[in-house]
């Protein structure tokens, strides 16, 4: 069974991904695209069991502050695990976030500054809430804070060392071209290394997704979609957006 993860980018504390519609239905998915909670609403209307956070802002140098506070404002009002992806600097960022309610942080430079703390980071709250981006660029682990590049291999024997147990597997030459990530590639580095695999995007529709389901992986579990949920390219969303052009409410209020 593969987890599917919709993808919510926050800049400035609102979502920067705008839900594709009809003319007549722009401004509700303006709405709802712009406003952090109506968004995770519909996603779990739409039967998301999890939702990953990306803080656009920390990744570009800016101040993260806002996004931040609406991931753990979400955390805290919506029934649903909260997977957050942000720039941290510091051990005690993570801890704040995690004691704050957000399920799962995703580590990225930090994992390379200070090793000793997020070993003592994952003894504290365990492997399954922290998971490290694997972010490939040119076939290598690119972190572009320190400018440092890694082998995969060698990356991952380190999260390995740290206790690690999750990756988030990040391939961006096949999302510039738009390719499908290759299944069977990413399904042995999880079987080499014994780790649990969450795909970053890699997956542009729905025959892919079933490809990847019917796969049945090992290590493999989840998958974070972005634009091809933004864009509907799934049947049962062509179904959603129908009812809502005929006026029939999802209840995003409740």
């Amino acid at each position: 069974m593969i987890l599917v993860m919709p993808l919510i980018k926050l800049s400035d504390g609102v979502g920067a991904i705008k839900i594709e519609c009809s003319p007549e239905l722009d401004d509700y998915y303006c709405r709802i695209s712009e406003d952090p909670l109506l968004l995770v609403k519909l996603w779990r209307k739409e039967n998301a069991k999890c939702i990953h956070i990306v803080d656009a802002d920390s990744f570009e140098g800016k101040n993260n502050y806002l996004n931040s506070t609406a991931a753990v404002y979400l955390a805290e009002s919506v029934d649903i695990p909260i997977e957050y992806s942000t720039e941290f600097y510091e051990i005690e960022e993570c801890r704040v976030l995690l004691n704050s309610g957000i399920y799962r942080i995703v580590l990225n430079e930090l994992s390379i500054a200070d090793p000793i703390g997020v070993r003592k980071l994952i003894e504290e709250f365990t492997p399954s809430r922290v998971a490290f981006l694997c972010k490939l660029v040119d076939g290598m682990v690119h972190f572009p804070v320190s400018k440092l590049n890694y082998n995969i291999s060698d990356y991952i024997k380190l999260i390995k060392s740290f206790g690690g147990d999750r990756i988030i597997f990040q391939d961006e030459n096949c999302l510039s071209k738009n390719e499908d990530y290759s299944f069977n590639l990413i399904e042995q580095i999880g079987k080499t290394f014994g780790l649990k695999i969450t795909l970053y995007e890699g997956i542009n529709n729905s025959k892919s997704l079933i490809e990847l389901k019917n796969q049945k992986t090992q290590y493999i579990d989840s998958v974070i979609l972005g634009k091809p949920l933004y864009q509907n390219i799934f049947p049962c969303q062509h179904i959603w957006r129908e009812a809502e052009s005929q006026k029939i409410s999802l209840f995003l209020e409740e």
